[in-house]
């Protein structure tokens, strides 16, 4: 294979990584796409894994977050009313939830006035 001289920079790069124990990756021939690799192999692009971007940091929702809000679980086209909002989660007709089932299970939040082209906006409960 002939590289060019952007593919052959990438290629002894994916090397140095490949020998400094970093991880690396090989272009499929059949689909283009970037594979994991745990070798080399001559004649087959390879480059220097990308790193993961890094995922945001969750505040801890409070109740300050949820009051004159609806609820509804991502997916879902009901949504569940808040009674009451304390520094532990919120009672719902269907029950007590935490504030962290709120922000780690799919739920969405619709917060009054949040509308766009006349339908309301859910979003994550995340903050």
């Amino acid at each position: 294979m002939i590289f060019t001289p952007e593919e052959k920079a990438e290629w002894l790069d994916a090397c140095a990584a490949h020998l400094a124990g970093q991880p690396i990756e090989f272009r499929s021939a059949l689909t283009g796409q970037w594979i994991d690799a745990t070798n080399i192999e001559a004649g087959r692009p390879h480059r220097r894994k990308p790193a993961p971007a890094p995922s945001p940091k969750l505040v801890p929702l409070g109740p300050d977050d949820v009051l004159g809000c609806v609820l509804r679980l991502e997916g879902d086209s009901g949504f569940i009313s808040i009674h009451e909002a304390s520094y532990m989660g919120v009672q719902t007709v269907v029950g007590f939830l935490s504030y962290n089932a709120l922000q780690y299970n799919g739920w969405q939040i619709h917060r009054v006035g949040d509308i766009e082209d006349g339908k309301p906006v859910w979003r994550r409960c995340e903050k």
